[in-house]
């Protein structure tokens, strides 16, 4: 199930209630085209529109405007502080440094 959920995150970003809900409201608004017949064109036009991009967005499970705020919402990830792996060193393993200079014999 987890494997599902994180690949099919990015593809379905629609519910199964709120694809139902949009899928009702999309046939009710084809409904409300056809039956009244005394509704302005632009008012129709409108209508079939949002009908559509409701009917599609239900069926595909994916809505393109869920999608660009779950890209705006999202926070960059800070990296992780580094670490430190293996074991320290202890003060008494460590060597005296030369400074860089070699000593006259």
């Amino acid at each position: 199930m987890n494997y599902q959920h994180a690949n099919l995150s990015e593809i379905e970003n629609v519910g199964l209630i709120d694809g139902a809900v949009r899928g009702s409201l999309s046939i009710a608004t084809v409904l409300a085209v056809l039956l009244i017949p005394a509704m302005p064109e632009t008012m129709m036009a409108v209508l079939t529109l949002i009908a559509i991009y409701t009917g599609l967005t239900a069926f595909l499970g994916w809505d393109p405007f869920y999608a660009l705020m779950k890209k705006s919402q999202a926070q960059p990830q800070t990296p992780a502080p580094a670490t430190v792996t293996g074991r320290p060193i202890r003060a008494e393993q460590k060597q005296p440094s030369t400074g860089g200079h070699k000593k006259a014999a």
